[in-house]
């Protein structure tokens, strides 16, 4: 049996597509209504997809002519990526294609897609996964 030391990461639920572009390191900001607190600029997250997909999403053209969301796109309440949380501003009519107006922009540069054999359904609470953690087998590890 393996114990996690490490701290519990802090997860951030983006819904369909969304979380998979984040995963595939296209989408670099996420937009908020709320900024992030500036204590957890430079923190890893977990990208977590949620239950529900966004019904009113539409893809960039520039991510469906690079092969579009065909991976992850079926994974919801599932870890899809693990990301750093680089900083947090509000719109200044920038961030390109991704970043929307009159909110908050968390921009996420660099993302590491979850490994597909260590996805599970994810439980919802407090949005600080414990110290559980898988194994490729899919057997639970830790408490």
């Amino acid at each position: 049996m393996t114990t996690v030391t490490s701290a519990p990461m802090r997860a951030l639920t983006v819904r369909q597509p969304w979380a998979d572009a984040i995963a595939r390191g296209g989408k670099t900001v996420e937009n908020r209504t709320w900024p992030a607190p500036a204590r957890h600029v430079g923190t890893r997250f977990l990208i977590h997809a949620a239950a529900a997909p966004d019904r009113h999403a539409v893809l960039p053209l520039e991510v469906i002519a690079a092969g579009g969301s065909d991976v992850y796109l079926d994974h919801r309440s599932a870890i899809v990526a693990v990301a750093t949380l680089a900083g947090c501003h509000f719109d200044a009519g920038c961030c390109g294609m991704w970043g929307e107006r009159e909110v908050f922009h968390c921009s996420w540069p660099t993302s590491c897609r979850w490994p597909s054999r260590w996805r599970r359904r994810a439980r919802s609470g407090s949005g600080r996964p414990g110290t559980t953690c898988w194994r490729p087998s899919g057997r639970r590890s830790g408490r």
